[in-house]
């Protein structure tokens, strides 16, 4: 019997087999092994997303490129044009300002695709991890349900997202630094500091890689946990990844490595071949898959945090929300006390 005046909490009974199991924390491949077997748990749901991200990625990739060739090509053709000009006569300037208009129309084009390929990925990564997260714990989700939830969700992981751009802006910006200062040193300046120098940028890319394992459980928490998004979210994540850090780099390396594999081997393979566009579009596909089978670990790798802290996972439910217990119950007793939260 439920107390009046609380929220009321639906109870999501753990596996039987769980029942008399004390919590034992899973390695890298215990949880790779466990994120590979969510989407059969829906199959109809995650061949859906994934269709809705790789047609669209297509789509946006094939009409870029189209796009924007004929416009390459004649700002390439122009500045030649330009370099046999005399800059005195009146064509050179009449031409100057036909590149710069091209030039204009090539950026304002590129940065629309940029953001429509961003509405795409960020819809079809809070999909995953939504779909994840649900079917992890056998909660049947309709393709409608998921449609609502990405819709009360979306916003959160946009915000999460933009200071995530915002920090890599400014990643790339030391990189920059970096690279220029290798350069100066590679002129004649002292090579045990360009030594140096290199070192340093190896433990920032260590550091950036560690960084990135918790921007991507910080898009995870948006998704999942209603009061946590953008620096909050963030903030959770280096919370939770507490005793489990190496396990997060590890993964996130992990699955870099192997896209970069499997990025070479199909590139250089085409490129033999000379299917140069049908090799990227190839690959445009390798790396919308890439990004969906990415969540789906890290939303395994989050309920795996959550466990080893002792909190439950918050599941969002057609009524609210619904608190999903991560250790498993000692008796019938424990279980109708939960029920009273």
């Amino acid at each position: 019997m439920f107390c009046h005046g609380l929220p009321q909490y639906k109870f999501i009974s753990p596996k039987p087999k769980d029942m008399d199991t004390p919590f034992m924390p899973m390695g890298v491949f215990g949880i790779l092994r466990e994120a590979l077997k969510i989407p059969s748990k829906n199959g109809k749901l995650f061949l859906s997303i994934t269709l809705l991200f790789l047609i669209p990625s297509s789509l946006l990739y094939l009409a870029n490129n189209f796009a924007i060739k004929p416009l390459v090509t004649d700002i390439s053709a122009k500045s030649v044009m330009l370099q046999d000009n005399d800059p005195q006569r009146p064509g050179y300037t009449k031409l100057m300002g036909a590149i710069n208009k091209d030039a204009g129309i090539l950026v304002s084009g590129e940065m629309i695709f940029l953001l429509i390929s961003s509405m795409v990925s960020l819809f079809a990564i809070t999909a995953t991890i939504s779909a994840s997260a649900m079917a992890y714990y056998r909660k049947d989700l309709t393709h409608n349900e998921l449609f609502i939830r990405i819709g009360r969700t979306w916003k959160r992981p946009l915000i999460t997202r933009l200071y995530i751009i915002l920090f890599n802006s400014g990643c790339l910006f030391l990189i920059l630094i970096l690279i220029g200062m290798l350069k100066m040193f590679a002129m004649g300046l002292p090579i045990a500091l360009a030594c140096l120098l290199l070192v340093l940028a190896l433990l920032f890319l260590c550091f950036y890689g560690y960084i990135s394992v918790i921007c991507n459980l910080g898009i995870v928490i948006s998704v999942i946990e209603e009061s946590n998004y953008g620096i909050g979210a963030l903030a959770k994540a280096a919370e939770l990844i507490k005793g489990r850090k190496r396990q997060g780099y590890i993964i996130y390396v992990l699955f870099k490595l192997v896209g970069l594999a499997i990025y070479w081997v199909l590139g250089s393979a085409m490129q033999v071949m000379h299917l140069t566009h049908a090799s990227s579009l190839v690959l445009v596909n390798i790396g919308s898959l890439e990004t969906i089978l990415l969540f789906m670990v890290f939303t395994m790798f989050y309920i795996e945090c959550k466990k080893s802290h002792g909190e439950k996972v918050e599941i969002e439910g057609e009524s609210g929300y619904s608190l999903v217990p991560t250790i498993p119950l000692v008796d019938a007793s424990l279980s109708l006390n939960l029920q009273l939260i």
